[in-house]
């Protein structure tokens, strides 16, 4: 029967075209997830940013740290509020861990930790760290952990660990 030919060499591209459409998805879905992540942890550490800007116009303004973050949020933020970290699904009033100095005379060491993810926040094992001279770090876990037990980050531990029920 003539136009059979034809009929099955079409069918043939059609399902190469199939099979090639499938093998590229599937290479790119992966690299896609993984940039939403990196994404997420970008617009994360802009939050933390935010907060430690904050935290500094505070300093700055009042010669003290903030006694608390209804403080900070009332004296400086405003209805801006960057305590939700995009990558976390909770209903927590706020989805980082937050320990300030109780003095700024003398100044606290620049590398002290004071605003972390709460662990879990991304799911690919990272935190975002805010250190008291600004910069923003972001830590696997295990890194984290080591970060914790150095001398200066000892309030900050004790802290943690006494909010997490420890």
């Amino acid at each position: 029967m003539p136009g059979w030919g034809i009929g099955l060499i079409i069918g043939g591209v059609v399902l190469a075209v199939l099979l090639v459409v499938g093998v590229v998805t599937a290479v790119l879905a992966p690299a896609l997830g993984r940039a939403k992540g990196l994404a997420q942890r970008s617009v994360c550490m802009s939050n933390l940013r935010m907060i430690g800007r904050s935290i500094q116009v505070y300093e700055t303004e009042f010669n003290a740290m903030p006694p608390d973050m209804d403080t900070l949020i009332r004296h400086v933020l405003g209805k801006a509020q960057p305590f939700k970290c995009p990558s976390c699904q909770s209903n927590r009033k706020s989805d980082y861990f937050v320990h300030l100095p109780t003095t700024i005379k003398p100044p606290p060491h620049p590398q002290i930790m004071i605003v972390c993810d709460r662990k879990g926040n991304h799911r690919d094992g990272w935190r975002n760290v805010l250190f008291y001279d600004g910069h923003i770090e972001p830590m696997k876990e295990a890194q984290f952990e080591s970060e914790l037990k150095l001398p200066r980050n000892a309030a900050f531990a004790k802290a943690m660990n006494k909010a997490q029920g420890g």
